[in-house]
């Protein structure tokens, strides 16, 4: 996770703007030892005034919250800044995400394969891209999985410039390669993974679909490729409100 410097303030300052806060904290303890030393002295000190102004429990309890007061807030950043640092870090990375498996709840999916699909048979030629471009611009909240046995041959980051500039960041990846197991295994496998709720499939293999062909695959025509009518069932089964596409 790339690492922010400067401290959350205002309106934004939530749970985990605390954290990010105690990490750039922790960061300008170590590089500032003196002031660490300094505000933690100055806090044992005190708690020595509280034991002398009472000397009873009253003025141990003072000097141990003094202390402990210290410790917490400067003594620890400052000798264990590294540890700390990473804690924090794991508990934001975890925090984004969960968020991140939120909004995939609340997102709708497509498992994209590619032959059969975006061009006829194994063309290689993309000619049907730009339909399915223009379907995924009317709806904003679906993201692209690809499920295409181009992900043994292509990186992930090339088969995300095949898509339009705009169209980019709807690409969330690709679905785990199992060995030996159906193409629904895989995609299912990342749907758990990712919590996800609504998807569906558009592959030209229907054999790969053995439980949820009926449910969630778009079956294309491997001599046409994707036409109209299966972006507009894909809409349908999506739950999204069903328009016309021209292909």
């Amino acid at each position: 996770m790339k690492k922010r410097e400067e401290y959350i303030k205002g309106s934004d300052y939530d749970l985990k703007a605390v954290r990010h806060n105690k990490i750039v904290f922790a960061r300008e303890m170590r590089n500032k030892p003196m002031w660490g030393v300094g505000l933690m002295a100055c806090f044992a000190t005190a708690g020595v005034f509280a034991i002398a102004w009472r000397m009873d429990w009253v003025g141990m309890a003072s000097f141990a919250a003094a202390f402990y007061v210290g410790w917490t807030s400067f003594g620890k950043p400052l000798f264990f800044g590294d540890r700390a640092e990473r804690e924090e870090e794991a508990v934001l990375r975890e925090a984004d995400e969960e968020e991140a498996v939120v909004q995939d709840q609340d997102s709708a999916f497509v498992m994209l394969d590619i032959d059969g699909v975006l061009h006829p048979f194994q063309s290689g030629t993309l000619v049907l891209l730009p339909v399915f471009e223009e379907w995924l611009r009317q709806w904003p909240s679906v993201k692209v999985v690809i499920s295409s046995d181009w992900r043994y041959t292509h990186p992930e980051e090339e088969l995300r410039t095949m898509f339009a500039d705009d169209l980019r960041d709807r690409m969330h990846g690709f679905t785990p390669v199992l060995e030996g197991a159906p193409r629904e295994d895989e995609v299912l496998e990342y749907v758990k993974a990712n919590g996800i709720k609504k998807w569906v499939a558009f592959d030209d293999v229907k054999q790969g679909f053995p439980s949820t062909g009926s449910s969630n695959l778009v079956h294309t025509t491997s001599k046409t490729g994707l036409t109209g009518a299966d972006l507009e069932k894909a809409a349908e089964m999506l739950g999204l409100e069903t328009q016309t596409v021209a292909g």
